[in-house]
């Protein structure tokens, strides 16, 4: 977003909302840069190209019916807006798949 406080981090630029989130991210600057990397590395799902990425290479996100729904591409972006209920059902069947294979 435009209106962004920013800190330098190991080579990442990190964005905050406000002064005192950056305030608050610096006292433990360490625990919340392994969280933050965690989270950027989590494997998702763009259902509109059918393929696993991750939170950090995530072109773009949406929220869908109290869903975060990551997308890879502008292109995709523009198809889920357009179509969301058609590609929420993409979605669901990779978590399905992912909760199979957490239970093997």
């Amino acid at each position: 977003s435009g209106n962004c406080e920013t800190l330098k981090v190991k080579d990442k630029e990190v964005c905050f909302d406000s002064k005192e989130c950056k305030k608050m991210f610096k006292k433990d600057q360490k625990k919340n840069m392994a969280a933050l990397e965690a989270k950027e590395s989590q494997v998702v799902f763009c259902p509109v190209m059918k393929n696993e990425i991750t939170v950090g290479s995530a072109y773009d996100k949406a929220e869908y019916n109290g869903k975060t729904v990551y997308l890879c591409c502008a292109v995709c972006k523009e198809a889920f807006a357009k179509n969301p209920k058609k590609y929420m059902k993409n979605l669901e069947k990779w978590e399905k798949a992912q909760n199979k294979k957490e239970k093997e």
